[in-house]
């Protein structure tokens, strides 16, 4: 960013993806025929044996570049969900498409669905790869109204026989703008996840991975998820 005549630097951030170069996976024709016979599975709810739902932080301190080697910390988040979460679960057969469905949330002033039940594949993969290369993070981060969208998706499917998942990948820090402070946000967010964790019982599995140094605030993560 600079001044109104382009000459003096206000201040810079590291471009989508600068500090990780991460491969996408060629996509065959085979994968493409399972990608399109997963969808006709998956479209009965019946089928679902999991639905893994992620809140991936897009909020502007994810633009700080202070984990491992100096990558951003949006860039780590989608690296993460990438290679070590979608990715393993391919490389040792443990996801199938079929049956397996993925939804992400991006986390900003309020809860934007950036990906709608997708089966667990190849492809899935390779648009994790386009949103690190693309996404640039902005704003607040509002935990309330991305847990609405995350209750909403939960919801989609009422089948007992259906797993859930529900993930948040933040360097914790709550934008929501509430009188009390972040006191009051911890508070919003654990009641909201116990009120998750009530409605659906054993279905449900919550977790969440914090991004950032040491003695980062991660207050929220802690008590909304941890205690939650």
């Amino acid at each position: 960013v600079t001044d109104e005549e382009g000459r003096k630097e206000i201040t810079s951030w590291p471009a989508p993806g600068c500090g990780i170069d991460v491969e996408k996976v060629l996509i065959t024709p085979e994968m493409r025929a399972n990608h399109k016979e997963a969808l006709g599975s998956i479209a009965k709810k019946a089928n679902w044996t999991s639905h893994t739902v992620v809140v991936v932080d897009q909020s502007g301190s994810m633009r700080k570049t202070d984990v491992a080697d100096g990558v951003m910390r949006a860039d780590a988040v989608w690296a993460a969900l990438a290679l070590d979460f979608v990715g393993q679960q391919l490389r040792v057969g443990e996801a199938k498409a079929a049956t397996d469905v993925f939804s992400l949330i991006g986390m900003r002033g309020h809860g934007e669905v950036l990906l709608h039940q997708r089966p667990v594949d190849w492809i899935l993969y390779n648009d994790l790869i386009d949103l690190l290369r693309v996404s640039t993070p902005s704003g607040p981060g509002n935990y309330v109204p991305a847990l609405d969208k995350a209750e909403n998706l939960l919801m989609s499917n009422q089948c007992g026989s259906c797993a859930l998942l529900l993930m948040f990948l933040s360097d914790g820090r709550p934008g929501d703008n509430v009188a009390g402070g972040s006191a009051l946000t911890h508070w919003q967010a654990a009641c909201c996840v116990k009120a998750l964790a009530s409605r659906f019982r054993r279905r449900l599995t919550v977790g969440a991975i914090a991004f950032g140094p040491p003695g980062e605030e991660f207050g929220t993560l802690q008590l909304g998820f941890v205690q939650g």
